[in-house]
C-alpha cells in the first residue's frame, strides 16, 4: 500500500474512520494468501458410482467462477456452495468452497480440466483432475472378504533416528458405523510419539472388486531415539455398528465387531560416525534466518540479533545454536527463547522457533554476520551445514568506560525510543500521534459506553442474568445460521460437518486458540478449564459423536432438527454460564 501523508488540518471524522478501515484491510489481506485448488474423495470408481468434485478457494471469495466441463460424468448435485472462517493467531482466513455430485455413466478415464478465475487482476487456476471409472464385471473378487477392515500405513520402511515416520490407521468400510474406538493406546517405547489433528474426510477406493469408503481415525509422527530392527504391533478396535435385528423405542441398538490392523517393521538407521563438531543433533530439512536490530553500533552499545529456525521436528528439538566461535571480536550472552510453535504445512509436522542474543561489541570495524547450522539431511542421507542470511554490521569505537555487563543491562532497560527530534519533514499519518490518539479516544469511548449500559440496566432494574442469557441466546444463534441454511437446504453432511466446526470454533475462540490444536480427545479438558459444566460438556461431546458419527455413515441420521436444537440450547447455556 502507497504511504500516505496528510495534514492533521485537513483530517475529518468521515476520512480518518475510512482510512482506518483502509489500513486495517490491507494489512489482513496481505496477510492470508489466496489458493484456488480442486479436490476429489476418489480416483477410482465403479461404473454407476458417484463421486464428489470441490472447487476451493481460500482467503477470497467466488465471484466469476465457470464449471468445467464433466465429461463421462453426469451432474446429480450441485453446485453447492459451502463458506467458512477462522481466526488464527490474530490474523483472518477464510475458505469457499463450491462442490458437485458426480454420477459416473461409463467405464474410461475421464480429466477434468482446470478452472481459471480472476482475483483482482491475477489469474488462479486449478490443477486438472483424472478419474478411472472401472467395470465392476471385469475385477477379481475382493480381498479382504469383507465389510470393515482397518489398516495401518507408515510413510516408509527404513528411516534414521530422528528422522520423521508417519502413521495413519485408516478405516475402511461398506456399513453404517455407530461409534470406533481403541482398545488398546499405540505404543511405540523406541521413539518419541506426537498424535496429529488428522484431517478425517472421507474418500473412497476401490479393493478387489469392491469399493469402500474410508478415513484416518488415528495419526501419529513419531522420533525414533536409538537404531535398530522394530516391530509396530497391530491395533485393537472396537467397532459399533447398528443391530437391526434388535430395535428398541428408546435408544439406538448395535453390535460390537472386534477388528485388528496389519502389522508393521521398521529398519532405523544410525547416523553416520563423521559428525561434524556443530552438529545440532537435529535430523530432516531446516531453514535458517538472522535479523540485527541495528547496522551501527559503537563499542559502549550493545545490540540484538534474532535467528528463527525452522525444521521438521517439534520447536523442543531445537536449541539455540552456540555462535560464540563465529563472533570473537563480540560478547554474546545468554539467549532466549522469543516464540516457538508447531504446525501442520502439506501433511507435514512443522516448527519455528525463535532465539535472540544479546551482544556487546568488542572491536571497532566492518563486519559480516552469518550463523551456520548444521543437521542431518535424510533425504541425501549426508550432514549438511546452511547459512543464514549475511547481515552487515559497523562498529566504531566508543569511549570505553563501561564493561559489558552494564552496557546490557542498560540496553535492558532503554526506552524504545531513546532520541526524538523535531523535523520539519510532514510525518505519516498511520503510526503518528495523531493516528494513536484517535485510537485511543475509540477504545476510552467503547470502555466509556460499557459502563453507561451497565448504569441503565442498573437503573431499569433489567435483571442482569435474564439479559446475558438473551445475549448468549442471539450468539448461539449466530454460531449455527450456516448449519441451519444446510438443515433447510437437506445437505445432510455439510449440515454435520458445520455442527461439529462450530461448536470446536466456539472453545477455540473462547480460549483463542487455533481449532487444529481442538479435537474430540482434548476438548473436555479445554471446556473444564472455561470452569464448564460436567453436565454440559458431555453433551458437547454428544453431539460432537453423533456429527462425526452421521459424517462417516452411508445412511446418516436425518433427524437433523433435533441436532441443531440441541446445539442451539447447549450454546446458549454455556455462554450464559461462561
Amino acid at each position: 500500500m502507497a504511504k500516505l501523508f496528510l495534514h492533521t488540518k485537513n483530517l475529518n471524522l468521515r476520512h480518518i474512520t475510512f482510512l482506518i478501515l483502509l489500513f486495517l484491510l490491507s494489512t489482513s489481506d496481505s496477510l492470508a494468501q489466496v489458493k484456488f485448488y480442486a479436490l476429489t474423495d476418489a480416483q477410482e470408481i465403479l461404473a454407476g458410482s458417484y463421486v464428489e468434485v470441490e472447487f476451493v478457494l481460500e482467503n477470497s471469495d467466488f465471484n466469476n467462477f465457470t464449471p468445467p466441463k464433466f465429461t463421462g460424468f453426469k451432474v446429480i448435485s450441485g453446485p453447492n456452495t459451502y463458506h467458512s472462517s477462522e481466526n488464527i493467531n490474530g490474523a483472518q482466513f477464510s475458505k469457499s468452497t463450491i462442490s458437485y455430485t458426480l454420477l459416473a455413466i461409463k467405464p474410461g478415464i475421464f480429466t477434468i480440466p482446470p478452472v481459471k478465475i480472476t482475483i483482482r487482476n491475477k489469474i488462479y487456476k486449478t490443477k486438472p483432475v483424472t478419474i478411472k471409472v472401472l467395470d465392476k464385471n471385469k475385477l477379481p473378487s475382493s480381498k479382504p472378504d469383507t465389510d470393515i477392515f482397518a489398516n495401518m500405513e507408515i510413510s516408509d520402511s527404513s528411516v534414521y533416528t530422528g528422522q520423521a515416520l508417519y502413521i495413519k490407521y485408516n478405516l475402511y468400510t461398506n456399513k453404517n458405523i455407530l461409534d470406533y474406538n481403541f482398545e488398546s493406546k499405540p505404543d511405540f517405547p523406541w521413539a518419541e510419539a506426537y498424535k496429529i489433528n488428522n484431517d478425517q474426510r472421507k474418500q473412497r477406493k476401490i479393493i478387489g472388486n469392491k469399493e469402500y469408503t474410508y478415513f484416518t481415525i488415528k495419526e501419529f509422527v513419531i522420533f525414533p531415539k536409538e537404531s535398530g530392527s522394530f516391530n509396530i504391533p497391530p491395533a485393537y478396535i472396537d467397532i459399533k455398528i447398528p443391530d437391526n435385528h434388535r430395535r428398541s423405542f428408546f435408544y439406538n441398538s448395535y453390535k460390537s465387531i472386534k477388528i485388528h490392523t496389519n502389522t508393521k517393521s521398521i529398519k532405523v538407521l544410525p547416523l553416520p560416525d563423521n559428525t561434524p563438531s556443530n552438529f545440532s543433533g537435529n535430523t530432516g530439512k531446516f531453514k535458517i534466518h538472522a535479523k540485527i536490530n541495528k547496522k551501527h553500533v559503537s563499542t559502549d552499545d550493545a545490540f540484538s540479533l534474532k535467528l528463527q529456525i525452522t525444521g521438521t521436528v517439534p520447536s523442543s528439538y531445537i536449541e539455540a545454536p552456540k555462535i560464540n566461535e563465529y563472533l570473537k571480536d563480540f560478547e554474546i550472552y545468554d539467549p532466549k527463547i522469543i516464540s516457538q510453535n508447531n504446525y501442520i504445512q502439506n501433511k507435514i509436522l512443522q516448527s519455528k522457533k525463535i532465539f535472540e542474543y544479546l551482544i556487546v561489541p568488542l572491536k571497532p570495524g566492518k563486519y559480516t554476520i552469518k550463523i551456520p547450522y548444521t543437521y542431518f539431511d535424510s533425504d541425501s542421507a549426508k550432514y549438511t551445514t546452511i547459512y543464514s542470511n549475511p547481515l552487515s554490521i559497523t562498529i566504531t569505537k566508543g569511549k570505553n568506560n563501561q564493561d559489558s555487563k552494564t552496557i546490557i543491562e542498560k540496553y535492558k532497560l532503554r526506552p524504545l525510543m531513546p532520541n526524538t527530534s523535531l523535523t520539519k519533514k510532514k510525518a505519516p499519518f498511520f503510526g503518528s500521534f495523531v493516528f494513536w490518539s484517535i485510537l485511543g479516544f475509540l477504545l476510552l469511548s467503547i470502555i466509556v459506553m460499557y459502563f453507561y449500559k451497565r448504569y441503565l440496566i442498573k437503573q431499569s432494574k433489567i435483571d442482569p442474568v435474564q439479559l446475558k442469557r438473551k445475549k448468549a441466546a442471539k450468539i448461539a444463534l449466530n454460531r449455527l445460521k450456516v448449519a441451519k441454511k444446510y438443515m433447510n437446504e437437506n445437505k445432510i453432511s455439510a449440515f454435520y460437518k458445520e455442527i461439529s466446526d462450530a461448536l470446536l470454533k466456539y472453545v477455540a475462540d473462547k480460549l483463542n486458540i487455533p481449532t487444529i490444536e481442538l479435537s474430540k480427545e482434548n476438548v473436555s479438558s479445554k471446556l473444564q478449564y472455561l470452569k464448564v459444566s460436567q453436565e454440559y460438556i458431555e453433551d458437547f461431546i454428544k453431539i460432537l459423536e453423533t456429527s462425526e458419527i452421521a459424517l462417516y455413515a452411508a445412511n446418516p441420521d436425518k433427524n437433523m432438527q433435533d441436532i441443531y436444537n440441541r446445539a442451539i440450547e447447549l450454546l446458549t447455556k454455556m455462554e450464559a454460564s461462561i
